[in-house]
Formats: structure tokens, sequence, C-alpha cells
């Protein structure tokens, strides 16, 4: 790599961050291209800038039911078709190390069985494998000295001769797995999909506890007057009221929700936000090599969770590059929901290797603030805090955190009166804060004085309640230590981070998102402190190690081909938009827009194509010739500057 010093570009300390609402845009909105770079047509770049963090969740909008024939499209290719592809010719999987293995035994469907069980009418129906200058050989082989795909993987060749399959499956099966950490065993996903098999204990406890202060704050402020039938119903309830007021009477001066926490310390550590979709995990590893310190899951639901659902249970994996500091982000709408959760992982997991569990109350997808979750809970303050505590006590010794946003409404942020609560009311260890509203999205600008001011607030409320109970905090829970403060959203260059981070100490960090998708190295311009200018065949060799950790993770055989292919796709249609240093008038910010414009070579023209067809000719260089069929609508349409 070139020398860090050759690639520095001094900061510009005249250029001043997003303002705020009181102050007027410095920019206009349009990134400025050397004349000489710019393409001979009055065109901008088909860019968007409307993505969220955790962004839209497609698992959640193709399964909600609702029709949207007639609903207007605005920020999303909504029900974009996704390329699937199914082999000719499909492999018995009992036969895909080329015989029957010690593993799994014969098929036994035998004759009936729908799948070819003939290895060599397989092979000759298989499409030509990977042509690829970056791969010669099948990278999982290469890494592992085993591929666990078989006769079915896309770089047979380099690990496989007609005469034998090397294969010793108590070794190389454990080799391979063992870099990928939290899985839950199939056992575990059964005991979750069959109702009332699991106990959830702790949670049907502190249900009870929090059941028995709501009874205590009725009887308070209920009327002695009642109808008949109330009288005669409140007598039938007499037992479980007595039971309750017994409960209250117990826990009434105490916080029943604390236990004894591991320490989150994330003082100017390097975070890559939540991100649903292309947060996935060959991604979370890229950036764990350039520099990133704490990585977060995409969001996964609660009650598909509870329910064993593998695909949301896949969520929660991460690579062992990763640990320590992988943090798990889940959604859900009830205190139930997020205690069962909890549990669930607290108590099925064999390895419990993550720093926290984050509750997502910023999510601003309708589909989940319409079901009562995500941004929605900010205007539920009570049931928020009720959640937050029965997962606290339900988690172990795991930290919980929050993410909140600004508010739901823009006139009307709620973010500063809920932090107090927050710290006052629960045990949260962190508060990440994105400056914008449910409301905004991302038509406006992030709103960093608001961050600051919420920033300084919390250490004030974290400081009034330690004094106020001086000499009653137990050690190593989550009021003994630290809060931890985290600012979100529109950092895009090292410029910005130090700025921020300079200008208000009671921030502890900054997490960033989009400006990881389009410069994954954004944490190595933070620790030099100056803008790097990667050139197009630095970017074509972070392109390589995505392409390389996403055939890892999703396999070399026609699917995993195909799935890593879609997700690198994902990927160009925000790595496309960096617009190289060299070819700038100024500094870009990142909602700002270029003309269409030439790279310094042939290369860096066609990275920074926002032509998706362009993108699959990227993907081809590592994965090999898409299929005919192969076809990618980016996510996001551009529609939005």
């Amino acid at each position: 790599m070139t020398e860090v010093a050759d690639l520095k570009r001094p900061l510009d300390e005249q250029d001043n961050l997003a303002p705020s609402k009181k102050s007027k845009p410095s920019h206009d909105g349009i990134a400025h291209i050397k004349p000489e770079f710019i393409k001979p047509i009055n065109t901008f770049q088909d860019y968007e800038n409307n993505d969220d963090d955790e962004g839209s969740n497609e698992r959640l909008e193709d399964n909600s039911g609702k029709s949207k024939k007639f609903k207007k499209k605005k920020g999303q290719n909504k029900q974009r078709e996704v390329s699937n592809f199914k082999e000719s010719c499909q492999l018995c999987p009992k036969y895909k190390y080329g015989k029957i293995t010690t593993i799994d035994g014969p098929c036994d469907f035998q004759d009936s069985c729908k799948y070819c069980h003939n290895i060599e009418e397989y092979l000759s129906s298989k499409l030509p494998e990977v042509d690829s200058s970056f791969f010669k050989t099948c990278p999982i082989y290469k890494e592992y000295g085993h591929c666990p795909m078989g006769v079915k993987c896309k770089f047979l060749s380099s690990h496989y001769s007609d005469n034998s399959l090397t294969f010793d499956p108590e070794v190389t099966i454990k080799s391979y797995d063992r870099n990928i950490i939290n899985v839950l065993p199939q056992e575990n996903k059964v005991l979750l999909s069959k109702k009332n098999n699991f106990e959830y204990k702790d949670t049907d406890k502190i249900i009870q506890i929090q059941e028995s202060f709501q009874q205590n704050y009725l009887n308070k402020h209920r009327s002695k007057k009642g109808t008949e039938d109330e009288k005669v119903l409140e007598q039938k309830l007499n037992p479980k009221k007595e039971l309750l007021n017994e409960v209250y009477e117990t826990y009434k001066d105490t916080r029943y929700f604390e236990t004894k926490k591991n320490k989150l310390d994330y003082k100017r550590k390097f975070i890559l936000a939540p991100l649903t979709t292309v947060g996935n995990l060959p991604f979370r590893r890229l950036m764990k090599s350039l520099s990133c310190d704490i990585t977060y899951s995409e969001m996964a639901l609660s009650k598909p969770l509870i329910e064993g659902a593998p695909s949301e249970w896949a969520l929660i994996q991460a690579h062992k590059e990763e640990i320590p500091g992988f943090a798990f982000q889940i959604a859900g709408n009830q205190p139930w929901l997020v205690g069962k959760t909890c549990e669930a992982i607290n108590k099925l997991l064999p390895q419990k290797s993550f720093s926290e569990i984050n509750l997502n109350i910023g999510c601003p997808i309708p589909l989940v603030f319409n079901s009562g979750a995500g941004s929605a809970l900010m205007d539920n303050p009570s049931k928020l805090i009720r959640m937050l505590n029965i997962m606290s006590y339900c988690s172990g010794e795991i930290p919980v955190t929050a993410k909140i946003r600004m508010g739901i409404k823009s006139d009307a942020p709620t973010a500063k009166s809920l932090i107090k609560r927050l710290v006052y009311e629960t045990d949260v260890q962190a508060i990440t804060i994105h400056g914008r509203s449910r409301e905004q999205r991302y038509t406006k600008l992030n709103d960093w004085d608001y961050i600051k001011d919420c920033a300084v607030e919390a250490k004030k409320f974290e400081a009034d309640y330690k004094a106020e109970n001086d000499g009653k905090i137990n050690e190593s829970t989550a009021r003994s230590y630290d809060l931890q403060f985290i600012g979100n959203g529109d950092i895009y260059d090292a410029r910005d981070w130090h700025r921020v981070m300079d200008s208000c100490p009671e921030l502890d960090s900054i997490s960033i998102g989009r400006g990881c998708l389009i410069k994954p190295w954004i944490f190595e311009e933070i620790k030099y402190g100056d803008n790097i200018d990667k050139s197009s065949t630095e970017r074509l060799d972070i392109l390589k190690n995505y392409a390389q950790y996403s055939m890892e993770h999703f396999g070399t055989d026609e699917r995993g081909i195909l799935q890593a292919r879609r997700f690198f796709c994902e990927f160009m249609s925000f790595f496309h938009r960096y617009i190289p240093i060299g070819i700038l008038e100024k500094q870009n910010r990142l909602n700002e827009r270029p003309k269409a414009f030439f790279g310094r070579n042939d290369l860096e023209t066609l990275l920074a194509s926002p032509d998706s067809n362009d993108w699959i000719k990227v993907s081809e260089m590592f994965y090999g010739k898409a299929n005919d069929n192969f076809k990618f609508t980016p996510k996001h349409k551009s529609n939005s500057f």
C-alpha cells in the first residue's frame, strides 16, 4: 500500500460541519469536480442520499401482506425482482462429496429421491467454473484446506480429481466452522419453535414484578366508586391482586431489574452503525480489517427469534475477527417479547460472544413503526422503560443499550426528556442518538448541535443521579460505570469526526453508517487525522477482500456465488458514490451530488459508474461471468438530491 504520508490531504479548518437549523447551509448540495473531469453532458451522477442507517428491511416489507399496488414509490425500489437460479441437474446433498460420507449416511429416499445421485451426470451438467484472475483456486479451500461445497463448488478443479476427493469429516468440518460464532444449535431452534417447550422463568418473574407496580399505581388512582359488574370482577381478581400486592411490598424500594454487568468503554472507539442488508457478516469483517473497533449486527426482530426462525438467528452470528466488539441489535414492541429474546440468547447460546444487546428505538420503517416498535417507542416512554428493564434483568451479564433519534415530529424533539428517564429509571449502559426526526428521515442535514446538547444533558443527568444516590449504587452494575453517549449521522471524513469529538468532550464516540459504505477506509482516515485519496487499484483490493469474505460466508456453490454477487452489488450501490479527492476542487460532503464525471483512469471511471450493469461487470472480476438471467435492481432509487 502507498505510504500514508503520500495520501494525506491537510484538513481545511475553515470548512464547517453540517449546520444547525439556525445557520444557513454553507454549500449548495453540489460536489464540485475539476472541469477537466466533468463529462461533456449536463447531467448529474444518479445517486441518492435517503438511505437509513437501519435501512429498509425487505424481510419485513415483503411479508407485511399489505398491498402496495397504489402506493407511490419513493426512495426505494420495492417489490424489485431478485434473481434466482436452479441448476438443471440438482445433486442430492448426500452425494456432494462424491461419495456417501460417514457423517450423513445413505439417502433415505434412494431411487425415489427427486435429486440426482449420479456424480458423472451432475458434473457434466454443471455450468462453467468461475474464471477470475483474482481467485485461481477456491478461496475456502485455500483458507481452510477443505471446501464444504464438495463437487458443487464453482472452483472444483482446484481441489478435486475424478479419482478421489480427500475428505476427513471429523477434522475438516471443525476447522471450517470454528470461525463463525454465536451459532444457535439446531436442537435449540427446534425447542423454541415448539410452543411452551422452553421455560422463560426470568421473564415470567420480572413481568409479575412489573405488573405489581402497575397494580399499585391503579390502586392509588382508581375511583372507589364502581358498577356492580366491576365489583364482581374485582372479587374474582382478588387472589391475583393479593399476590401482586405481596410482590410489590417485596420490591418497591429496589431496582428490581438490576444485575451485575460487563463494562462498556467506547471512548473515541471507531463504531460501525447497524445497517440492514448491507451490514452483513462479510461487510463487518471487511470493516474490522480497516480499523473498525465495534460492529453491530443487522436489526433482528424479537418475535421470529423466540420462534426459532433460522433466518433471524443467522443475524446474531459473527466472525471471530469481530470479537471483541460485536454488538447485537433487536427490535420489539412488547416487554415480554424483548425479555424472552434476551433470556433465550442468554440461556440457549452455548457461546455468547457479543459486547451488548441494543434495542432499536430509532427505526423509522413504517411497518416497524406502525407495529409500535422502533421509533414509535419514543412516544411511549413508560412502556419503553419497562422493555429496557426486562431486557437488563434477562440478559445476564450482557449490557443493554439503546439507539434513539431526535423524536418523531420535526418540530417537537423529545430525546432530551427521554434521556433523563433512561438515566434515572433504567440500566442502559450506552445511548446512541441519530440527529434527525422520523419525519425528516434523510431529507435534512443531521443536527449535530442537538446531539451535542443531548450529550451534555446526559452526562449532567448521570452526575446528578450518582450524587443523589451516593453510597447506594452497587458495584459492577450499569450505574456504577460511566454512561457511554454516542452520536450518529452524516459523518463522511476525518475532519467531521475530529471536529465533533473535539468540540464536545461529553460525547464518547460517533457511529458511522453510510460513510463506511461509501468509503470503507474512513476509520483509517480518522486514525491518521487526514483524508486518504485511495487509488482505483487500492479500492479494487478492498472489493477483492469483500468478495473473498462473501464467498467464505455464503459458499462457492451456484447458490452461494449468486448470493455473494447480489450482496456485492448492494455494496456497490454505495461504494460507487465515492468521489476521488484528486478530481475535486474542494472536499465534498456526504449529501453532495456531483455532475457526471470521468475518473483518472478507466478503472476509476468504472468504479464510479451509477449503472447497475457496470456493478455486475465489476462483480464478474471476482465471481466469474454472471448467469444470463442475473439482474440486479438497486434497493434505493435516486430521487432525493
